[in-house]
């Protein structure tokens, strides 16, 4: 009798311990949220896969999931489907994450983009990375497409052929338009379609010039005249003179952000941007990120209001306004 009291006793004693311990493990806790526009998205599926492994399968009929990752886990791979929308991709290496905390939280804003039958089969695919610089997370896109777009071309030659053409193209198009920074993208595809092409090279090379310098681009100078002096005892005009005055250097100021938060994105620049055009924007910030400096529109605690905002940008030009979830002065959206 008493052995068993004292084997009892032992594993109450264990039982005591476990929950301490599971609570001191650091790790960090995934709140994955999807929308259709400003609305949570229905029935979207999560699937979790841990190294190789299938752990996690589910609808959710009000587009949320959670998950948690520990120091110790493999690389963890997140696919977020819809009947009807784009599938995306989400990787996650716990090696790479500095666990600084004991419990931490990171959420993620998916969109839900719809896909018309020529698109079937095409997925995002995203990496979310950790700024020690920032002390925030984020998620890039992989650029998959490239890859299994090789694998086509070598299989079709006259594919190869429609997509150079294409891609030189649209490529001279926008170089009529003075658009550098977007036909370096089709001369690059062309390129992949023939990776010896001289043209697509040198016009690769051009492209990527002209947009270095279109970026770093000073103001005009402006030149004033005097008008000339007439009196009733003055028969020739006095002299004109011309005055030329540089241009003043503009001071780009950086804010620096604390917390989660809505805003409204209305451009992100690598380097220079020109500040007059966001000089009457209510609520302007200026962050610098991991990979742009983006000009964005207040700082709001809901989707909705920071909705209302972009309407308000649309009307007032900048008609390619849209919301984005940051954190600090980093955009956690994908």
């Amino acid at each position: 009798m008493k052995l068993l009291v004292k084997r009892a006793a032992a594993i109450l004693a264990l039982f005591a311990i476990l929950p301490l311990h599971a609570q001191s493990q650091k790790q960090l806790d995934i709140l994955v949220e999807a929308f259709e526009g400003n609305k949570p998205a229905k029935d979207v599926t999560f699937q979790l896969i841990r190294g190789q492994k299938e752990v996690a399968k589910e609808t959710s009929k009000r587009g949320y999931f959670n998950f948690i990752i520990e120091e110790k886990d493999p690389t963890i791979q997140l696919v977020i489907s819809k009947s009807g929308y784009l599938t995306k991709r989400i990787y996650f290496d716990s090696k790479e994450f500095p666990f600084e905390a004991d419990y931490e939280t990171q959420e993620i804003g998916i969109e839900c983009v719809p896909i018309s039958a020529k698109m079937k089969g095409v997925e995002y695919v995203g990496k979310m990375n950790f700024d020690n610089v920032g002390k925030s997370y984020s998620i890039t896109k992989i650029d998959s497409s490239s890859i299994k777009l090789k694998r086509q071309l070598q299989q079709k030659e006259e594919q190869i052929e429609a997509i150079y053409a294409k891609a030189i193209y649209n490529g001279e198009g926008l170089i009529k338009i003075e658009e550098y920074e977007y036909a370096k993208g089709y001369f690059e595809m062309a390129l992949v379609a023939k990776p010896s092409d001289s043209y697509a090279q040198q016009q690769l090379e051009f492209t990527d010039s002209m947009a270095i310098i279109e970026a770093n681009k000073p103001a005009p100078l402006i030149v004033a005249i005097e008008e000339p002096v007439q009196t009733e005892e003055t028969t020739t005009p006095e002299k004109v003179e011309e005055v030329i005055t540089e241009p003043k250097e503009e001071t780009q100021l950086i804010t620096q952000v604390e917390g989660s938060y809505y805003s409204v994105q209305l451009g992100a620049f690598v380097d220079w941007y020109n500040e007059k055009v966001f000089a009457d924007v209510p609520e302007l910030l200026v962050v610098q990120g991991s990979d742009y400096k983006r000009c964005i529109s207040g700082q709001f605690e809901t989707r909705e209001e920071a909705l209302t905002r972009a309407q308000e940008m649309k009307q007032n030009g900048f008609k390619d306004a849209f919301v984005v979830h940051m954190k600090g002065n980093q955009r956690i959206g994908f």
